[in-house]
């Protein structure tokens, strides 16, 4: 819960912040196309 709530702080946009949230935001850009099919 740390981990997740640290990505979106501006704090956390680090490195590893910034590209674990870019792949958040993919996989819930795939999720989304899934359930629109």
């Amino acid at each position: 819960m740390l981990t997740v709530l640290s990505v979106y702080k501006p704090r956390g946009l680090n490195r590893y912040g910034w590209r674990r949230q870019q792949s958040l935001r993919i996989s819930e850009r795939e999720e989304r196309a899934a359930v629109a099919s």
